[in-house]
């Protein structure tokens, strides 16, 4: 019985992790005309070293900024391209919908807060929640300033 269920437990996993890469692909294949809005140099602090690479593979993979360096345990990040960011997550209804109802609800809190309530509300997801890791691979997660020009954006034209 515990090998039905570990079997069905891993299963469903994988199936998550294929469809939301299949997804991030087919976007970043995806020649969508959303407005460009660089973010000149971004620094993202990580916990580990394989952590940033992880999160520099990610992003160079996605397109989501032109060049992409690993220093220990931070990235740097140049040329982030927030609509990138934004047609990577619009692919996946639930994640663009869950980013809507919250741009509207923060977006007059400010940028700190705003920052900090969304970071919050993901941290606080399910692991295995697909919406959170949609904003995380997509690039939206990666610094303050990229959420709150997501933010901004939606705020303004969702």
């Amino acid at each position: 019985m515990n090998t039905r269920l570990r079997l069905t437990a891993a299963t469903v996993v994988a199936a998550t992790a294929f469809g939301l890469a299949s997804t991030t692909a087919q976007a970043a294949t995806q020649h969508e005309t959303v407005t460009r809005a660089p973010v000149a140099t971004q620094v993202i602090t990580t916990g580990s070293n394989a952590e940033a690479r992880a999160v520099a593979r990610t992003m160079s993979s996605n397109g989501v900024a032109d060049s992409v360096e690993v220093k220990g345990s931070s990235v740097v990040a140049k040329g982030v391209n927030i609509g990138k960011i934004i047609a990577l997550i619009k692919k996946s209804k639930p994640a663009w919908q869950w980013l809507v109802k919250n741009s509207k609800k923060v977006y007059h809190l400010g940028k700190t807060k705003a920052v900090r309530y969304i970071r919050h509300e993901i941290d606080n997801m399910k692991w295995y929640s697909p919406i959170k890791w949609v904003l995380k691979a997509s690039g939206f997660y990666s610094s303050a300033d990229v959420i709150w020009s997501v933010v901004t954006w939606v705020y303004h034209h969702a």
